[in-house]
């Protein structure tokens, strides 16, 4: 069985009785995160505004806005609690005086900039802030609005095998539909494009065939290229707020703590040998993360340990390429090229788990 970071529903995890959420929110649907973004930039006239990012941030993302015209500073990642660097964070916001501020949900945790809330002292009047829970499950989590200008945005084909995202705003905030595509060949052909990757990926956890999951995987990088490309804005297919509401988020929450625990409990000895660096998650939001995460303390053995996981069947991978990031420090970026994540999905059982932690534990040269 080939298991992927691909979060594929079947239709045994959809409810019966719809859910509400996110519907009583002030919510708009789009067809991407980044088709969001681009309606962003538009309707708020951001392009030549200055965006404040986290450097451990997806690269293509960061392409795409530069592309809308926006000016990206980034600000330092806390290696020990991977999250941003508040004080940097804090630094960035005097220095930079950012009009738009992106609060990244690391992987589907709660960043820190909602504890420690000194920052928005220093935050410019009428900046724009935008929560990033591309990696994390929307209904789960506590949206807070921390001003009049803060907004919402997730990817839900990250956290299920549904494409389409929810731009969140707060009340008094509406989204000038007339500025938002509807009709057009690429909005279909776009999701098509993912109808046929996620199809190969299926196949691939079924038959067990590396070829689907190699076709699979080259699609999802086509997908990636092609999604930003139009400047337009695309609203999202009118089944997909149906879709939404009947996803048993719950049962993908509940399973998703589960693995977090078995995933802590096999590879405590690998991190405790100094191989593997484990992360502190709060028991409560275990279940909203996208995968379980983890970072390569030598970071010359990343690559083999990844080879060896992934001959097994298990894809454990990296997410984003920070060798053609060339705005982050050389210290953030070796330490990002460090961080793997592993399966997280469904499909993904505690035998697999403890088979995954055997095999790092033998890699390692360690005792099982």
């Amino acid at each position: 069985m080939v298991l992927t970071y691909e979060n594929l529903l079947r239709l045994t995890d959809l409810r019966v009785i719809p859910c509400e959420t996110p519907r009583p929110l002030n919510t708009f649907n789009f067809l991407s995160f980044q088709d969001a973004l681009h309606y962003l930039v538009r309707a708020h006239r951001l392009a030549g505004k200055t965006i404040l990012v986290p450097s451990f941030y997806c690269d293509v993302t960061v392409d795409d806005m530069r592309k809308h015209g926006l000016h990206v500073v980034r600000c330092r990642t806390d290696y020990a609690r991977f999250d941003v660097d508040l004080a940097d964070f804090v630094a960035k916001l005097r220095s930079e005086s950012p009009d738009i501020v992106l609060l990244y949900y690391f992987f589907g945790k709660t960043s820190v900039l909602f504890q420690d809330r000194a920052w928005l002292q220093h935050l410019k009047p009428m900046a724009l802030l935008i929560s990033d829970l591309a990696h994390a499950l929307l209904p789960q989590h506590r949206l807070e609005f921390l001003s009049e200008q803060h907004l919402y945005l997730d990817s839900t084909r990250k956290t299920t095998s549904c494409m389409m995202a929810h731009l969140v705003m707060p009340p008094g905030m509406a989204v000038d539909a007339a500025g938002v595509a509807r009709f057009s060949p690429f909005r279909y052909a776009i999701r098509t494009l993912f109808w046929l990757k996620s199809s190969c990926l299926r196949l691939a956890t079924r038959t067990g065939l590396s070829f689907f999951s190699n076709l699979g995987n080259r699609l999802y990088t086509l997908h990636d290229h092609w999604i930003g490309s139009p400047v337009a804005a695309f609203a999202g297919f009118s089944w997909d707020a149906f879709l939404y509401c009947h996803i048993d988020f719950n049962k993908l929450s509940i399973h998703r703590t589960m693995l977090h625990d078995v995933y802590r409990r096999h590879l405590a000895a690998v991190s405790r040998a100094g191989h593997l660096q484990l992360f502190d998650v709060p028991p409560e939001e275990a279940g909203n993360l996208c995968f379980f995460f983890a970072a390569v303390v030598d970071p010359a053995r990343r690559d083999p340990l990844l080879t060896l996981l992934r001959g097994q069947g298990y894809w454990v991978d990296i997410l984003w390429d920070f060798d053609v990031q060339q705005d982050i420090s050389e210290e953030d970026r070796q330490w990002a090229r460090r961080v793997i994540v592993f399966p997280y999905t469904l499909r993904t059982q505690p035998p697999h788990v403890e088979h995954i932690a055997a095999l790092t534990k033998t890699f390692f040269g360690m005792d099982i």
